[in-house]
């Protein structure tokens, strides 16, 4: 468990006035503002087209991140665009987006899975069990579902890395080169763990 906490202790101040969260009207008003200025993206059909020496090159790396607000891949890594592939999920992990990386795999040919959990991640903090309750009580007898929550968080991310290298599904050489870190919230710095 991350930090001693559990649910019971963990509370977030929804009534936070530092940073006014924007309504979902104030999102599509922005999105006009944006669409006056915007320049047309290619479609794929235009990418293949052009010439050789203006095509751009395809992200060879799938990274799978946590979608916590406060842990940013593209931030924490420097991407560009057009570096990497990011997919985010409850504490990053491949298994919510496995169908993804499989359906991209297949006409981008990545070459690495980077899969990166982080400390104070609110997966260690929640449990399973105590949101299969909620659900259970929502929807008496609905089939169960795989949760994201995980007690040890250096062994959620080989638990992780064994997901991808055991299925069938995922080419050899793709596999081998899936590695998983933790993205340590204090220092800013990534560990590998395997």
């Amino acid at each position: 468990m991350d930090d001693g906490q559990n649910s019971k202790l963990f509370k977030l101040n929804d009534q936070a006035t530092t940073y006014k969260r924007p309504t979902l009207q104030e999102l599509l008003e922005r999105n006009a503002q944006r669409a006056q200025t915007f320049k047309p993206i290619l479609t794929f059909n235009e990418m293949s087209n052009l010439p050789l020496e203006k095509q751009l090159p395809m992200p060879k790396i799938f990274i799978v991140s946590c979608d916590d607000p406060r842990i940013i891949a593209s931030d924490l890594l420097g991407l560009k665009q057009w570096d990497a592939v990011v997919a985010t999920g409850v504490a990053g992990r491949i298994a919510h987006q496995f169908e993804n990386m499989l359906f991209l795999d297949h006409f981008l040919h990545f070459e690495d899975i980077m899969i990166i959990h982080h400390t104070n991640c609110s997966a260690g903090i929640f449990k399973n069990d105590e949101i299969y309750r909620a659900l259970e009580e929502r929807a008496p007898g609905h089939p169960s579902i795989r949760l994201p929550g995980f007690e040890d968080l250096e062994q959620s991310v080989r638990d992780d890395i064994e997901f991808v290298k055991s299925s069938p599904l995922v080419r050899k050489e793709l596999a081998d080169r899936t590695t998983g870190y933790i993205y340590d919230i204090h220092t800013g710095k990534l560990s590998l763990v395997i």
